[in-house]
């Protein structure tokens, strides 16, 4: 939590920048370590000024099933970029997770790296994001764990035109302590936009984990379809 507040005294000057907030609520299909149905919710937010840009948000994943609960996993993260030029910034990442499901009581990563736009047009943008991370993670009846990790994502999104489009991310996660120890991530969705205020969104997400928790399955993979207020 330190990590989050002196990332925020660190940008503080944006006090005035423009806000632009995300709230979605969405049902979840779910295979792997978790199989429910469930509610899954998500906020995101973002200030932008000058050559400074913030975002912060978080999910919660809450299920149950016949009354023995099935699902339990939540993020809060913040993301600061301070753009050296029109395509390269300077990037200081703090992610807060946990999952029951997973064997992970709270796992801490502090990313410190560049952003870089490769690609800017009105239908394609194109990024990638290179960083050290640093991880505290304490897995349930376990001692705390500390890792010396990479970050390396790309994303890519296509604006077919005012109310469709298109995303998808790749992140790969490399342990440099223990080889074996990587993860790598896809996120991918489509969205619609209804009106000025909301859209609807089908989301499909993969993950491996190469060397999960006993007891755990090495793959997630969820479906979402989310109903989004824009603010």
């Amino acid at each position: 939590m330190r990590r989050l507040l002196l990332i925020a005294l660190f940008i503080s000057p944006l006090a005035q920048a423009e806000f632009h907030n995300e709230a979605e609520v969405g049902l979840v299909n779910t295979s792997g370590n978790s199989q429910l149905e469930t509610y899954n919710l998500i906020s995101k937010n973002s200030y932008e000024k000058n050559l400074h840009k913030i975002k912060f948000g978080g999910h919660y994943t809450y299920g149950t099933s016949e009354g023995v609960l099935s699902s339990r996993n939540w993020d809060i993260h913040t993301n600061y970029v301070y753009r050296f030029s029109k395509r390269v910034g300077l990037l200081l990442g703090e992610i807060i997770e946990g999952d029951k499901f997973a064997g992970i009581e709270t796992s801490y990563n502090t990313d410190v790296g560049s952003n870089i736009i490769l690609h800017k047009s009105d239908k394609h943008s194109v990024e990638s994001e290179v960083a050290y991370r640093y991880t505290v993670e304490k897995r349930f009846e376990q001692a705390k764990e500390y890792f010396n990790k990479a970050l390396l994502q790309a994303s890519y999104k296509f604006d077919y035109n005012k109310t469709t489009s298109f995303e998808t991310k790749v992140e790969y996660v490399p342990n440099f302590d223990e080889s074996k120890d990587w993860q790598l991530n896809v996120l991918s969705s489509f969205r619609n936009t209804i009106n000025s205020m909301f859209s609807l969104k089908v989301t499909y997400e993969w993950k491996k984990d190469n060397l999960p928790t006993e007891g755990a399955t090495a793959y997630d993979r969820k479906i979402t379809t989310s109903l989004i207020a824009t603010f």
